[in-house]
Formats: structure tokens, C-alpha cells, sequence
């Protein structure tokens, strides 16, 4: 009979011991699993700070079964996580002087990112892996005067940022150990808030020893503490990058006592350069987009990393691969050398040895946040398809909706074909340029667009300038100082002084001694042979110039009169008395002398007439002070009519020419004066009554301020017043005199030794006047028996020429005292 068969079943103890490792997978599975986001958080800005980890458990599994990193299909293929929700921001308390920011999110927040700006004073918290629910602007509370939330990046990673707007620089701290996440600023951080949060680990390398595992960090003894920060705060002024085929190097300037230290980022790749005790500059804090030059480096980012409890400034390069780097102090500052090595695929990112400056103490880190250097404002995005546009009009385009002001050179021209979906103006800018052969510059709010070629050509020359200018700098903080006496023999010794203080070195000093107007100069022989040339440039001797004058005043006069005058007498036949034309005028008047008796009658007995007497004058125009008259005697044979008329004539015609030759000497820039001419009296009564006589000028004025240019010509100012006096005016109680002035003014430009001319001032005076008999002296013809015509044809005719004849007078040199 055969036993029945039945079927195989396993020992309970191997069911049993199978259960425990299924339990035991699922415990580390929920214990050492690191969310994507976390794992992920190393490809961003590298100071994000992130909550303390637990360390791994190490647990014995069986040979041969699947451990749950191998079901899950390795730690670098860990589902990605849904993306923070961030709700809301708001002011939970607010002070005077201090603050308490909640930002709601919907879950813990794994990693930030926190920097301060500080022209404007700003405070800005960047969350990874999140995504802004509702953008918004929280009015001011306290010393917060805004509050701006938006998101900021999109690609490759989502990010939020909460900027907020400070009425003064304050101390600030972040708490995200639990939701929601708080910032607490000013007076706010010394409160016990982040008390209660695990003091963070670092993460460990992949692949690395079992010694090399992190631990809680454990208080440190006191020798192992970095030194204290000197008393004196140091300060960062720049920070600049110098590519150079390959290779690159980061320049940072510094003044004061400083510490830094330097450290490596595996992914992405990057080096961070703190510098302890020290606070950047305004105009250093800046964010370097250097992608398109050069060398290793695709952007560099300088901030003020934190001001309590002590102060430091971070400088983070973001780099395009793997790199090897060396560090060296100057006095000018921190020189930073990077050069690119090829990358090996499978090699673990290396962990963190920030290696310290010559002997200098290693600070500590700090397991506060670090936060970044300052991100460039939120771009817009735009969309855009075109075929075949001119490049220009895009760039008009990009420039209005970024807001920024963009100058294209005239060698920025050709077509383009673009479609473009929600893409960031710069990444829109950077794409349509590189691919046109172009590139641009981005300084403060102007984008300066110019082909690749010249762009690269500028920076390479600004590098060159700078690097000279360092190392000029730095001979002469090494160089020794002299001093040395330069004499001033011409120029103003204090007004010099303000000149050389621009070149001097910061340890140089210069003093005047005014008794013998010299300059004491203590500085590196360098500068002293710098201020040597300028002051042999400055020390010059005022150019003179001699104005030679010539003045020629030309006058000429012309007077023209006619005049008449004549009388009529007549016999009376049938009386004793004659009969005279002036008789039916009036009373007898002036007359005309009587003319010789007649002869040569044809009777032996000439006839009783009008014998010897005078010829009463019917009219009397005669010519005041005739040159020559004409006189006409009419009579009848018989002596009983007589008509006597004498015809007067004057023509005065006189020319005066006067000429003066004056020279006057005159500095450069300084007036000069002639004068020539008289002093004119003329009375006055006081308040008294008393006459007095006093005098004014009526002179020929010509003041000339000359000007040597640096050809060696010569400017001048000319001021030309002619001043005369009229006829003389006389008045109870005394007398005086009009004056005429005739004034003109010049400004010209001459040559050394060349003539020039101002004149032409004319003065033509016509006057005619007329003495007639009223009627009779109207009547054509006939009328001319009864006027006088006193024609003042008297032009008057006044001419001034003024020739002005500049010479520069050359000096010889001699030797002076520089």
C-alpha cells in the first residue's frame, strides 16, 4: 500500500525568518529614503541650507535577496516629488525695530535660499520646488516697508521668491523647521525659535569610506576655533573677472584686515569664496553673467552673506564643468585661479575641503542658512514668430517688454527667423544674438548689443587696463618714499597744489612754503616725476602782447550862402524932394552909397537930378562875412531914376585829419586802456547856491583785453568810445557843454602781428536856411530880389578809423627749479 503523496511544504522557520526581512526592507525603506527634492537640491544655488537628515541605518540583509535600493532602481532614479504649494504671506508680529514673517505652505520647506541687499536694504528668501499659488503685495508693517511674492523661475526648477523691502539694514533668521516657515528680523532673532530645530548634517559623499560618514557635529574645544576677526572691518570695493584661454581668474579688492576661505560645490559645479570680517561695497554687490567669454565660469555672484553674529561676504562662481583652483592673498586683495580639467563621467562629486589661505586660522562653518548672492530681478517672458524680421525691430521689442534701454551699434543689422513660446527676454536676447554673431553688455538698465568680435575685443582691453592699473597700484605701495623741493616761479603755488593732489598716492603728502613759493613734495619717485611734468606744463610764464593803436579821425566841413541887396530912388519933378522906394516901406533905412555923377552928356549942362545922395536900401540880405560881392548900379541919363543892387556869396570848405599812433603792453587775459582826448569844464550850483566848475572827460577810449591761444594766435576784446563835446550852452549862473558819444564793441580773432580795422563812424549834417520877404520871396525866379539862401550846405562829415596791431612778445627761457 503506498503512502499517499502530498505536497511540499516549506519549514515555518523560513516563512518566519522571510516575514522579518520583508518588515525590516519596509523600515529602512521609510527611514532612509531621501525625498527626490532632497537628493535634487545640490542642482541648486549651493548656500541653500537643508534640514537635518538622520543617519543611515545599517542593517545585515541575506545574501542573495533584493535590497529595497535595488527594487527602487538606485538612489538617482527616486520619483520626482510634487512641487511646494505656497499659500500665503504674512506679518505675524511687528515692532519698531523687529518683525515676524509666516510664509504658508502646504508642507514642510526642505531647502531655501536667503541673501540681504542693502542698496536698497532688501531681504530675499528663495524656496526650490515650489510653485506661487497667488502672487501678491503685503502692505508695510514695522520695519518692513514692502513685502513682494512671485514666481520666480519656472525651468529647470520651480522657484518662489519673497522679497522684502526694508526701512534699514537688520540681522535676520530663518526658521523652517516646521510649517509654516518663519523669518524673524531684528529684534525678532533673539528669541528661542530655533531652539527646538536638529542641528543640521552634512550629506554624505556617494561612495564614500564608512570612517567618512557625518556626525552631529559635537561642540568643538576651544583651540580649534577659528581666530577672532580683527577689530578693523574689512571691506570688499570690486570684484572682477579676467578669462584668459582656459583659464580664469576672479579678482577680489579688498582693504582692511580679512579671512576667507574657499570651498567646491559638486553638482552643479561651482567654488564658494567667503570672506570673513568684511561687508561689500554697494556697487560690488553685482551678479556677472560671463557665459559667453571665455574660460570656465559661467556666472559670478557677490553679496553681503550675513552681519551677525559675524560679518562676511560671499562670492559664489557658478561653473561650466569641473576645475581645478588656486587661491593667493595680495595686499591688493584675493586672487582666485580657475582652470577647467576634463570632466570623468562616473566621478563622484568630492566632498567639501575648503583649504585656508597661507597660515591663516580655517573659520568654522556655520550651521545658519547660507544665502546667495543677489539674483537679477524676475524677467518678463514673451512669445514671438516672425520670418525673415529685421534683428532691430526684435530688439525694440525686447527692450519694451523688459523695461531695460537697448543702444545697437550701426554694424547690428540682418534678418531672422524666430518663434519663440513664454521664454525670458534675456534667454530670447542671449539665443537671437549668438546665433547673428553678436553679443551684448549689460550695464545697470542699458543693454549695449555690438558684434561678438568687438565686444570681446572691449572687455579684453578693460582687463588689461584694470590688471595695469593693479599692478601699477601695487609698485607703488611697494615702492619707497622721497622728498623733494620743486619751485614755482609764474603760476599760483596753492592753486597747483589742487592739481597735483590728484595724482599723488594715497601715503603721499605735498605742503607750500609761500616765502619762497616752493613745493615740498614727499612721495614714490613715480609720482614725484608725474608731478614734475605737470607742473612744468602749469608753470608757464603769462604770454604779453603789445597792442600797437592807430587812430586817424578825418573832418571835413562845407558852408555855402547867397545873398541880395538893392534900393531904387526916383526924382520928384514937381517938388523939392525926391522920391525913394524905401519911402513907401517905412522909415528910412540903411542905404547904398550914391554913384558918380554922369559925364559925357550930349548938352553942355547936364540937367538938375538927384545929384550925390545916398540910395536908401529897399532890400537887405546880404551874406554874413561874404567872401566876395558883386555890385550893379542902373541910372537914367538924365540922374532922375537910380537902381543900386549888390549880390553877396560865401563858400567855406575846410578838411581836418588827425592821426595817433599809441602802444600799450598788456598780460594775457588782462584789460589794457588808451585813452586820448580832454577834460571839459562846465559849471554847477550846489544845494547852497554856490557855482562851482568841474570837469568830464571827452576822450578818444580804447581798452583791448588780448587772449594767445595755443596756435599762437590772438583774441581780443575791443571797447572803442569816442566822446566830444558840442557847442557850448550858456544859462544864468553859467555854462556847459552837450557831448556826443559814439561807442563800439568786439570781440575778434587776429594773428600774430596782423592788422585789423574799426571804423567806418560817419556823421553827415545838412542844414538850409532861408531869410526872404514874405511873398515877394516866393515868386520863381523874381522871388531870388527878396530872400537870402544861407544853403547850409554844411555837411559835416565825421570819419574814425581805429587799426589794431597785436604782437606777441617772446620772452627767453630760463631755468627753473623742476
Amino acid at each position: 500500500m503506498m503512502a499517499p503523496v502530498t505536497a511540499s511544504q516549506p519549514p515555518r522557520w523560513a516563512i518566519g525568518f522571510l516575514v522579518g526581512v520583508l518588515t525590516v526592507s519596509w523600515v529602512v525603506m521609510r527611514t532612509v529614503s531621501v525625498p527626490a527634492a532632497r537628493a535634487g537640491e545640490l542642482e541648486f544655488v549651493p548656500e541653500w541650507s537643508a534640514p537635518a537628515i538622520p543617519p543611515a541605518l545599517s542593517i545585515g540583509i541575506p545574501f542573495g535577496l533584493p535590497t529595497p535600493s535595488a527594487q527602487a532602481g538606485g538612489a538617482g532614479e527616486q520619483p520626482s516629488v510634487a512641487p511646494i504649494q505656497v499659500t500665503g504671506v504674512e506679518v505675524a508680529e511687528a515692532g519698531p525695530k523687529s518683525a515676524t514673517i509666516v510664509i504658508k505652505t502646504d508642507r514642510a520647506v526642505e531647502s531655501y535660499e536667503s541673501f540681504a541687499l542693502q542698496d536698497p536694504p532688501r531681504l530675499v528668501v528663495d524656496i526650490p520646488n515650489a510653485v506661487h499659488a497667488a502672487p501678491k503685495t503685503v502692505p508695510a508693517q514695522g520695519p518692513i516697508t514692502e513685502i513682494r511674492t512671485s514666481q520666480y523661475k519656472n525651468q529647470p526648477v520651480k522657484v518662489v521668491r519673497i522679497v522684502l523691502d526694508l526701512a534699514s539694514a537688520l540681522p535676520y533668521q530663518v526658521q523652517a523647521t516646521a510649517v509654516p516657515l518663519r523669518v524673524l528680523i531684528g529684534e525678532a532673532t533673539g528669541t528661542p525659535l530655533m531652539a527646538q530645530a536638529p542641528k543640521p548634517e552634512e550629506l554624505p559623499a556617494k561612495e564614500a569610506p564608512p570612517e567618512t560618514l557625518p556626525q552631529a557635529p559635537a561642540p568643538s574645544p576651544e583651540p580649534a576655533m577659528p581666530a577672532p576677526a580683527p577689530a578693523a572691518e574689512g571691506r570688499v570695493q570690486s570684484v572682477d573677472y579676467l578669462p584668459r584661454d582656459g583659464k580664469a581668474e576672479i579678482l577680489v579688492r579688498t582693504t582692511g584686515p580679512v579671512i576667507f576661505n574657499v570651498s567646491e560645490v559638486g553638482t552643479p559645479p561651482g567654488l564658494i569664496l567667503e570672506v570673513v570680517g568684511a561687508v561689500i561695497d554697494p556697487q560690488a554687490t553685482k551678479v556677472l553673467d560671463v557665459r559667453q567669454l571665455a574660460g570656465p565660469v559661467l556666472r559670478i555672484r557677490a553679496a553681503q552673506h550675513r552681519l551677525e553674529p559675524e560679518k562676511a561676504v560671499r562670492i559664489v562662481a557658478d561653473l561650466k564643468g569641473q576645475v581645478r583652483h588656486d587661491v593667493v592673498q595680495t595686499p591688493e586683495g584675493i586672487r582666485l585661479a580657475v582652470e577647467g580639467v576634463p570632466s570623468v563621467a562616473a566621478a563622484p562629486p568630492a566632498p567639501p575641503a575648503p583649504p585656508t589661505p597661507r597660515d591663516e586660522p580655517k573659520p568654522e562653518k556655520k550651521p545658519t542658512p547660507a544665502p546667495a548672492a543677489p539674483a537679477a530681478p524676475t524677467p518678463a517672458r514673451l512669445s514671438m514668430d516672425f520670418k525673415d524680421v529685421d534683428i532691430n525691430n526684435l530688439l525694440r521689442i525686447i527692450a519694451e517688454v523688459s523695461g531695460q534701454n537697448i543702444v545697437a551699434g550701426e554694424d547690428v543689422k540682418g534678418k531672422v527667423t524666430v518663434r519663440l513660446v513664454d521664454v525670458p527676454w534675456d534667454v530670447a536676447l542671449d539665443n537671437i544674438l549668438r546665433i547673428n554673431g553678436f553679443g551684448y553688455v549689460h550695464e545697470e538698465n542699458i543693454i549695449r548689443v555690438a558684434k561678438a568680435d568687438t565686444i570681446r575685443r572691449d572687455e579684453d582691453q578693460r582687463r588689461k587696463d584694470q590688471l595695469e592699473r593693479i599692478r601699477l597700484e601695487k609698485d607703488a605701495a611697494l615702492e619707497p618714499l622721497i622728498t623733494e623741493i620743486l619751485r614755482v616761479s609764474y603760476a599760483d603755488p596753492k592753486k597747483v597744489v589742487e592739481s597735483l593732489n590728484k595724482v599723488k598716492s594715497r601715503d603721499g603728502s605735498i605742503s607750500v612754503d609761500d616765502r619762497t613759493a616752493s613745493l615740498l613734495i614727499t612721495d614714490t619717485e613715480n609720482n614725484i616725476a608725474k608731478m614734475r611734468t605737470i607742473l612744468k606744463e602749469l608753470d608757464q610764464a603769462t604770454p604779453q602782447v603789445m597792442i600797437e593803436g592807430r587812430i586817424v579821425s578825418v573832418v571835413a566841413r562845407h558852408t555855402r550862402a547867397l545873398g541880395i541887396t538893392w534900393g531904387f530912388q526916383a526924382a520928384n519933378t514937381t517938388g523939392s524932394n525926391a522920391f525913394r522906394l524905401s519911402d513907401v516901406f517905412g522909415a528910412a533905412g540903411p542905404t547904398l552909397a550914391a554913384p558918380p555923377a554922369p559925364t559925357g552928356f550930349v548938352s553942355a549942362a547936364p540937367p538938375a537930378g538927384l545929384g550925390a545922395a545916398t540910395i536908401p536900401v529897399a532890400v537887405n540880405l546880404p551874406v554874413a562875412g561874404p567872401a566876395g560881392a558883386f555890385g550893379l548900379i542902373l541910372g537914367s541919363v538924365s540922374d532922375q531914376l537910380r537902381l543900386n543892387m549888390q549880390i553877396s556869396a560865401l563858400e567855406d570848405q575846410s578838411l581836418a585829419r588827425t592821426l595817433s599812433t599809441p602802444r600799450v603792453v598788456a598780460l594775457d587775459n588782462q584789460e589794457a586802456e588808451i585813452k586820448q582826448g580832454e577834460e571839459v569844464p562846465f559849471t554847477t550850483v550846489d544845494s547852497s547856491g554856490r557855482t562851482t566848475i568841474t570837469f568830464k572827460e571827452a576822450v578818444l577810449s580804447l581798452k583791448v583785453t588780448p587772449h594767445v591761444t595755443a596756435d599762437q594766435r590772438v583774441s581780443l576784446k575791443v571797447k572803442a568810445t569816442d566822446d566830444t563835446r558840442g557847442e557850448r550852452i550858456d544859462f544864468a549862473g553859467g555854462f556847459a557843454f552837450p557831448f556826443n558819444r559814439n561807442e563800439a564793441t568786439s570781440s575778434i580773432l587776429v594773428d600774430n602781428g596782423a592788422t585789423v580795422v574799426i571804423g567806418g563812424v560817419r556823421k553827415r549834417t545838412e542844414s538850409v536856411a532861408e531869410t526872404k520877404v514874405p511873398f515877394l520871396g516866393d515868386i520863381p525866379i523874381l522871388g531870388w530880389l527878396f530872400k537870402r539862401r544861407t544853403e547850409n550846405v554844411e555837411p559835416q562829415t565825421l570819419e574814425l578809423l581805429i587799426f589794431i596791431t597785436p604782437r606777441i612778445l617772446e620772452e627767453p627761457r630760463q631755468a627753473r627749479g623742476y
